[in-house]
Order: C-alpha cells, then sequence, then structure tokens
C-alpha cells in the first residue's frame, strides 16, 4: 500500500510540474504580452515598408543630398515608432501600477 501511494502522488507531482508551465502564460502579464506582441508586428511592418521603399527607390538615381535627408527620414521613422511604444508601455505599467495599489486598498 504505500509503494503504490508514494507512486501515485509522485505521478501526480510530476503531472502537475509538466502542465504548470502550460497554463503560467494565461495567468501572466497578459496585457504586457499583447502590448509586446502589438509592438512586435508594429516594427515589422515599418522595417518591410522601409524596405519595399529602398527597393523602389534603388533603381533611381538620387542626389547625394537627397539620399542623406531620406536615410534621415528613415531613422526619424523607426526614432519615433520606438519613442511611441516606449510611452505606451510605460503607461501601461503606470496604470498596472495604480491598479494594483487600488486593490490593496480596497482589499
Amino acid at each position: 500500500m504505500g509503494r503504490k501511494r508514494r507512486l501515485l502522488l509522485l505521478l501526480l507531482t510530476a503531472v502537475m510540474l509538466v502542465s504548470l508551465p502550460a497554463h503560467l502564460p494565461a495567468i501572466g502579464n497578459r496585457e504586457k504580452h499583447d502590448l509586446n506582441k502589438r509592438h512586435k508586428e508594429q516594427r515589422k511592418f515599418l522595417k518591410s515598408q522601409q524596405r519595399s521603399m529602398n527597393k523602389t527607390l534603388k533603381g533611381h538615381a538620387l542626389a547625394k543630398e537627397d539620399s542623406g535627408r531620406y536615410k534621415r527620414e528613415l531613422k526619424a521613422q523607426r526614432r519615433m515608432l520606438g519613442k511611441a511604444q516606449k510611452d505606451e508601455s510605460r503607461t501601461l505599467k503606470a496604470r498596472q501600477k495604480f491598479d494594483r495599489k487600488q486593490q490593496r486598498i480596497h482589499a
């Protein structure tokens, strides 16, 4: 009886440990995960958009000053996207912090 009980307990523990990581992302911070996913999509989209613009302009001869202006514009777009995403992340973090404080007060 002791061996069967120990084996059953061991099996249950193993099943729980194996199934636990599958449930953690669902329990975890879903909003942050979704935000990061959306940010990644935005970066990929901007990157592909800029690549296609580069391919179309590759066949055309640009003056050196136009080429420099174009490169600065692309860099500015990437910077603006990064800044906007950082602001979004900070806002989410601040809102979640505020929500946690409210939960502690009302709990």
